[in-house]
């Protein structure tokens, strides 16, 4: 994989995008890209009940938007940085900017909350790794944390990186994007497959049973040192862990338990609807740390 050349961080000036904007600035300082820092004053809020947008509307939401951009540019030294206030609906005037600028890779922060919230104030973040094809780092504030200032976090700092695979296709792209990224941060590779119940398990021997599950976690165990091969295990130290369970369930706790830096995995595209339950959507809900997603397409 080729190191990140422009980063596009979109904020909505909440402590959340203001976190990932941290992030945002140490990769693109690490990677020595560009970085561009957008907003989009969303339109759509402003035409809830009214046939056309008042214009005086637009402009105070607007002006106030610059002056939060500048404010932000000020207080974390974004000088070299590029940014822009837009008008528009937000999810779509992302994805175009994603291609208007080239981006190949967009940090965004997104809002750890349950119930209408979680369906609600995360829906940006959802509806744009809908529609781009460049890798989606989320950042989630964990519950009871605080805003990190921005001296302390001017530098990224990943020991642990997780690799989740499914060796569905777009799992050679997910493992070349934690690899490039664990040598620049001199991080360690915990690579993990989660694998659910054969389906013979339905057999009343429990012998077949037990042979079965054996087989298949042999089968998975060698399929994951095909993808990180024992010459790159070589040069990145690298834990391979095959388990069985819940995709999620397993993700998670492991990643709480190890005190995982970063999770790298892939996402893939069923609709808007279908998106909502993916394993992904449900790993960057938990909060648990940054959320590296990687589009496997169709």
């Amino acid at each position: 994989m080729k190191p990140f050349k422009h980063v596009l961080c979109p904020v909505d000036f909440s402590d959340f995008s203001r976190r990932a904007l941290v992030l945002a600035r140490g990769i693109a300082h690490d990677f020595q890209a560009e970085l561009t820092v957008y907003h989009v004053v969303d339109t759509a809020v402003m035409s809830l009940g009214n046939a056309l947008p008042l214009q005086d509307v637009y402009s105070t939401r607007h002006r106030r938007a610059e002056e939060a951009m500048a404010s932000l540019k000020s207080m974390l030294e974004l000088a070299r940085s590029r940014t822009e206030v837009v008008n528009g609906i937000p999810h779509q005037m992302i994805a175009r900017k994603v291609k208007e600028c080239g981006a190949d890779l967009v940090v965004m922060g997104t809002h750890g909350a349950s119930g209408f919230e979680k369906l609600f104030l995360g829906s940006v973040t959802e509806k744009v790794l809908h529609q781009i094809e460049v890798p989606m780092l989320t950042v989630t504030r964990p519950s009871g944390s605080t805003l990190p200032d921005a001296e302390r976090e001017a530098a990224v700092r990943f020991r642990t990186i997780m690799m989740a695979v499914d060796f569905e296709p777009g799992a050679v792209a997910t493992a070349e994007h934690a690899l490039a990224l664990a040598q620049r941060y001199e991080a360690k590779i915990l690579a993990l497959h989660v694998y659910l119940q054969p389906s013979t398990f339905y057999a009343t021997a429990a012998a077949t049973r037990v042979m079965d599950e054996d087989r298949v976690r042999s089968a998975r165990q060698l399929e994951l040192e095909k993808l990180v091969p024992a010459s790159v295990r070589d040069i990145v130290p690298t834990e391979l862990l095959t388990l069985k369970g819940d995709p999620f369930e397993v993700i998670d706790r492991v990643a709480r338990e190890r005190g995982v830096d970063l999770v790298v995995m892939g996402a893939r595209s069923h609709g808007v609807m279908g998106w909502l339950g993916c394993t992904t959507h449900k790993v960057i809900r938990a909060g648990a740390c940054p959320v590296l997603a990687v589009r496997k397409g169709p």
